[in-house]
């Protein structure tokens, strides 16, 4: 997945892998949406 302005993203079972570029923006923006995907699927299971 790719996001304007942020950078390109892999997923792994349904999580955000380690970005390649380990800035703190890039594990910001990682930590923030595996939190929703567990939120979601807590919410969906």
């Amino acid at each position: 997945m790719y996001i304007k302005d942020v950078g390109a993203f892999e997923f792994d079972k349904g999580k955000v892998m380690l970005p390649h570029v380990k800035d703190k923006q890039h594990l910001s923006v990682m930590s923030e949406i595996n939190r929703q995907v567990l939120r979601l699927q807590a919410e969906y299971n």
